[in-house]
């Protein structure tokens, strides 16, 4: 049976979870590898889009946007950024 993308976007974050930044690029490689043996490429936006909404659901994470008056300092800026 065929996995709906937010089951595969689940097993995604579930492996993706505590790796390092090179264990993740080698993931996601043979993640696409693996779609494209299979004709799926043209999942891949809607695939990731729901890894993004999985990994909020688990990890608590938002995207927020910040709107000042006046322009806000580079510091300052690098510092939200990081936030």
């Amino acid at each position: 049976m065929k996995k709906t993308n937010k089951q595969l976007a689940l097993l995604f974050v579930q492996h993706a979870d505590g790796t390092s930044k090179d264990q993740m690029e080698i993931l996601a490689t043979h993640f696409i590898k693996w779609l494209h043996d299979r004709g799926e490429l043209k999942r891949i936006p809607d695939i990731f889009r729901s890894i993004d909404i999985v990994w909020k659901e688990k990890y608590g994470c938002a995207t927020i946007t910040i709107e000042t008056p006046y322009p806000i300092e580079a510091t300052v800026r690098r510092i939200l950024e990081k936030q």
